[in-house]
């Protein structure tokens, strides 16, 4: 089933449970609120992204960090982590699933390595470096709608270590995993596909102002989905005016906004029955802190990770209990293809690019990494008092 038609079911649940009087129509109301500036954020950094593309912004990254590595492995490989984290802190993993995906493997394809060590690695970071900012992830928009984990400042203070430990953990695996594949040298292209636009640089200008601008901003204490709006709107303009093909619906996933939309309303649903009040209270401390980490970790893995938020947040009646829920179905989300929208979007692009992975392999190392990374960061939480 296509994740539109996943959506529809959900906004269909989420209907009869308020015409039954499951779920209380101000409930419902209550939950559009919260998740419209979401959603308004993932359509406007997704025209942001997709038109910083087309400029040639992301590709003309990708070719520096190609050049930089003046053909050794492991430098590129390290070039790709820095630039995953970075993607994923500040444009979400979603966008490092579907942005980072088809460059890596063009990259990897013209310097003739193997594509998984570098692929893989990508979709781990993607869910583990979301930790750091409320942009990186819409769990974290959800959490600082909420109000308990203050303006985005305050939650990269208190997420940025354990964010830290988790990536630490990330990396570690993959050096593990993939250390015989990052030895030796690699081809070098003299050469590279310049930007995507009609002739002009203004695409590409506009694109780097853009966002060179809104990724500090995202820290302020302006509104996330502001910031974001006002940025595609410049490059709206911009390509109206230089490149009017480039302006077009398709440069908003409507598909994934819905799948969100909809797996967030039967989250709802779900949390209006009476298993949600079944659920077994954390206790106070370190190991409160990691059995709802455990918990999130599991029930994302089990039914994705949106979902598995919204059941367990009502368990998470402090900041520190909330940053461990957020750990949980963050980091966690390693061990089954659906447990994370990303990595099936991340599939998705490997596909697109005839590259194929075993998911009896994948989910055999995110059993491994899955537990390192969410163990060490709620335990790097914890020591810092986050």
């Amino acid at each position: 089933m296509r994740l539109a038609g996943i959506g529809m079911l959900g906004l269909a649940a989420g209907g009869m449970a308020a015409a039954v009087g499951v779920l209380p129509t101000a409930e419902l109301a209550a939950l559009g609120l919260r998740i419209g500036p979401i959603m308004l954020f993932l359509a406007s950094i997704s025209v942001v992204v997709n038109l910083s593309a087309r400029a040639g912004v992301f590709a003309a990254l990708a070719a520096l960090a190609t050049q930089a590595a003046g053909g050794r492995t492991w430098l590129l490989w390290t070039w790709q982590i820095l630039l995953a984290i970075l993607c994923t802190a500040f444009l979400s993993l979603d966008t490092t699933a579907v942005l980072l995906t088809p460059l890596v493997l063009a990259v990897v394809r013209t310097a003739g390595l193997r594509p998984l060590a570098f692929a893989v690695p990508i979709i781990w970071l993607a869910n583990t470096a979301s930790l750091f900012l409320p942009v990186s992830n819409v769990t974290n928009l959800l959490a600082v709608e909420g109000g308990t984990l203050g303006t985005p400042a305050e939650f990269l203070i208190g997420m940025f270590l354990p964010g830290a430990a988790a990536v630490a953990a990330t990396v570690l695996v993959s050096v593990l995993v993939f250390r015989r594949q990052l030895q030796g040298r690699h081809r070098v292209s003299s050469g590279g596909d310049g930007p995507e636009t009609c002739g002009d640089r203004m695409p590409f200008r506009a694109s780097v102002m853009v966002l060179v601008m809104i990724l500090p901003l995202l820290l302020s204490a302006i509104p996330y989905w502001i910031t974001t709006t006002a940025g595609a709107a410049v490059l709206l303009a911009v390509f109206a005016l230089r490149e009017r093909a480039a302006v077009r619906l398709s440069l908003v996933p409507w598909n994934i906004l819905l799948f969100a939309i909809g797996l967030m309303v039967a989250a709802s649903v779900l949390s209006a029955l009476p298993l949600a009040g079944l659920l077994p209270r954390p206790g106070p401390g370190l190991g409160g802190m990691l059995a709802l980490a455990a918990s999130g970790a599991v029930g994302s893995n089990l039914i994705n990770n949106l979902p598995a938020y919204l059941v367990f947040e009502p368990l998470a009646g402090s900041p520190e209990l909330l940053r461990a829920l957020l750990i949980g179905v963050n980091a966690g989300p390693l061990a089954t293809p659906w447990a994370s929208l990303a990595t099936l979007l991340w599939h998705d692009q490997l596909r697109r690019g005839g590259v194929e992975v075993s998911w009896l392999t994948f989910c055999l190392w995110g059993l491994l990494l899955a537990p390192l990374a969410v163990a060490a960061a709620v335990l790097t939480s914890h020591l810092t008092g986050g």
